[in-house]
C-alpha cells in the first residue's frame, strides 16, 4: 500500500476512540437495564419475604434487648437494650434501665429453642443502681430458628444487689448463673465491693425462680449419676468422681428422676447428667463400696437433669449423648452447638481407641444458618473400626469434638473428649 493511501496516524487514533466510546456506552447501557431489572426483582421478592415473614406474637420481641421484663412488679419494655421513665408523675427526672453488655443464649427450657439471658441495671433515680438478671424465653416463630425466626418474650427479674460490681451472667445445662462481687456482711455501702459471690436460677412455670442461697459449705455440681447394684457414684465434669451418699437428704428424689434408666432393656449403669448441690466429705471406710473411695458426695438438693447437656455447655449441647455410652459404627449424634464452633457449616468429629489412636472420623454440620452468636442444631454420623481381641480395655474408648479452628491458633482450639464403649 503506498504511504498516501494511509490516514494520519492521530485521526486513526480518534475513530479507533469513538469505536470503543460506542462499544462501551452499548454495554454501559444494557448493564444498567440489567441492574434496573435484577433490583426490582429483588425488591419484589424483599417484600414477599417480607410479606410473609413469620409474626412476632404480642408481647414478645425479635430480639431480647428488645423485650418487656418485669422488675420489682413493673413492667418494662426496652428498646435497643434501654428504657426511661418519669420517677414520678410531673417529675423531671427520669429513671432508666438498661441492659449491660450483651445477652448470651443457652437453653433454660426442654422446647429446643434457645433462650437468652440478660444482665439488667436499673438506676431509680437515687444514688444507687440495682442489678437484676433476667431471661427471654424464646418460641419458634417460624420454621427456622436463626435469626428472624425466634421470637423473645421476658420475665421476671431477680435482685443481684445495689451498688454491686456485677461481672458476667451465663447458661449452663439450663442453670441461669449471675456472678458479681459484693460488700461482706456488715461492710458500709461505701466499702468496695470484694466478696465472690453468684446467684443461680431455674425456669419452673414460667417464672424465673432462685435457688435457694447455698450454705458455706454446698457446692453446685454438675456431671454422671450412676445408680445399681453395688454402685452408686457422682463423676463431675472437673473429672472428680465422688460415692453419692444414699442416706443423703436428696437422695430419694434423685433416684425417683434416675429411675427410668433402671427398667428392663436399658443397659444397666447408665449415666445420668445432673446438677446437684451438697457437699464434699470423706468417705464412710466403714461402709461398703463406700469404703473404696476417698471422698464421698453429700447431696442436700437436686436441681436438675437437663435433657440438653454436656460439661462444655458454653459451647456446645448433647442430645441424648452421654459419658460411657455404648456406640456400633456407625453412630448417629445429635446437639446445638455456638455458631463458632462451626467452620463453613461444619466441625470434625473424632473416634479413638483406648490408646488414643484414631480409628474413625466424621463431619457434623449444621442444620441451619451457623454464622451467629446463637446456638445452632448439628447432626453427624461416623464410622469406625472397631477393635478386635477379649481385652476389656478394647472395649473403650473416646468420641471428640472438636472445635473447627480454619486459624490453627491455639488459643481458638477447643475440644470436648466423652469417653464411650465399643458394643
Amino acid at each position: 500500500m503506498r504511504n498516501g493511501s494511509r490516514r494520519p496516524r492521530n485521526q486513526r487514533w480518534k475513530e479507533y476512540a469513538r469505536r470503543d466510546y460506542n462499544e462501551s456506552m452499548k454495554k454501559s447501557i444494557a448493564l444498567l437495564a440489567f441492574c434496573i431489572l435484577a433490583g426490582a426483582l429483588a425488591l419484589s421478592c424483599g417484600k414477599k419475604a417480607e410479606d410473609t415473614a413469620p409474626p412476632i406474637p404480642k408481647n414478645s420481641a425479635a430480639d431480647p434487648i428488645d423485650a418487656r421484663y418485669t422488675i420489682d412488679g413493673r413492667e418494662i419494655e426496652l428498646v435497643g437494650g434501654r428504657a426511661h421513665r418519669e420517677i414520678a408523675p410531673g417529675s423531671a427526672g427520669k429513671a432508666q434501665t438498661r441492659i449491660m453488655g450483651k445477652p448470651v443464649y443457652g437453653f433454660l427450657d426442654e422446647d429446643g429453642v434457645a433462650d437468652a439471658l440478660v444482665l439488667l441495671a436499673d438506676d431509680k433515680g437515687g444514688s444507687g443502681t440495682f442489678y437484676y438478671m433476667a431471661a427471654a424465653m424464646g418460641t419458634k416463630a417460624g420454621e427456622s430458628d436463626s435469626a428472624g425466626g425466634v421470637a423473645y418474650e421476658g420475665t421476671n427479674a431477680i435482685l443481684l444487689g445495689d451498688r454491686i460490681a456485677p461481672q458476667n451472667v451465663a447458661i449452663r445445662n439450663g442453670i441461669a448463673i449471675a456472678n458479681y462481687a459484693d460488700r461482706k456482711p456488715g461492710e458500709p455501702m461505701t466499702a468496695n465491693p470484694g466478696e465472690q459471690k453468684s446467684k443461680y436460677a431455674l425456669m419452673r412455670n414460667n417464672v424465673l425462680e432462685e435457688i435457694d442461697a447455698l450454705k458455706t459449705e454446698e457446692r453446685i455440681l454438675e456431671g454422671y449419676f450412676v445408680f445399681g447394684h453395688e454402685v452408686s457414684t457422682f463423676s463431675t465434669c472437673r473429672n472428680e468422681t465422688y460415692w453419692l451418699k444414699m442416706n443423703s437428704p436428696a437422695f430419694d428424689e434423685i433416684k425417683k428422676v434416675y429411675s427410668p434408666n433402671l427398667a428392663e432393656g436399658i443397659e444397666p449403669y447408665r449415666p445420668m447428667f445432673m446438677i446437684l448441690g451438697g457437699m464434699v466429705v470423706p468417705a464412710d471406710k466403714n461402709i461398703g463400696f463406700e469404703s473404696d473411695y476417698e471422698w464421698s458426695f453429700e447431696v442436700t438438693r437436686f436441681v436438675k437433669a437437663p435433657r440438653l447437656s454436656s460439661c462444655l455447655s458454653d459451647w456446645i449441647l448433647f442430645d441424648d449423648f452421654y459419658q460411657w455410652k455404648s456406640i456400633s459404627s456407625p453412630f448417629t449424634v445429635t446437639g446445638f452447638a455456638k455458631g463458632n464452633w462451626f467452620f463453613e457449616a461444619s466441625f470434625p468429629i473424632v473416634v479413638v481407641d483406648w490408646d488414643g489412636r484414631i480409628i474413625g472420623q466424621g463431619i457434623a454440620t449444621a442444620k441451619d444458618e451457623w454464622m451467629t452468636e446463637k446456638f445452632v442444631p448439628f447432626e453427624g454420623t461416623i464410622t469406625f473400626e472397631k477393635p478386635t481381641g477379649a481385652e476389656e480395655r478394647l472395649r473403650r474408648g473416646a468420641v471428640i469434638f472438636r472445635r473447627d479452628n480454619p486459624s490453627d491458633l491455639p488459643e481458638n482450639d477447643a475440644a470436648l473428649e466423652i469417653p464411650v464403649y465399643f458394643k
